[in-house]
């Protein structure tokens, strides 16, 4: 199950943080008007699009940039995976 557990703005900037509970959860494929950042903050997550796997990442990783009207989604790759979503407000 998807969970969205906080949302808030700073600054004009707004923040999105979600919750994957099981492994093979997503967030299902969209696209939005503007670029925004997603930052794996918890567990493993990875993007995809209609193709297949765009990129996996951890909380190691430096957050990954969707371009304005570039289709994706986002999967968890174990339980409990969390990800942040930052974009203009």
């Amino acid at each position: 199950m998807l969970r969205l557990t906080h949302s808030f703005r700073f600054n004009g900037v707004a923040f999105q943080v979600f919750v994957l509970e099981k492994a093979g959860d997503v967030l299902p494929v969209h696209e939005h008007d503007f670029n925004h950042l997603t930052r794996c903050e918890a567990g493993e997550i990875e993007a995809f699009d209609e193709m297949g796997p765009i990129r996996q990442a951890t909380p190691a990783d430096a957050p990954f940039e969707f371009r304005a009207h570039r289709r994706h989604g986002i999967r968890a790759l174990v339980d409990g995976a969390r990800f942040v979503n930052i974009f203009p407000a």
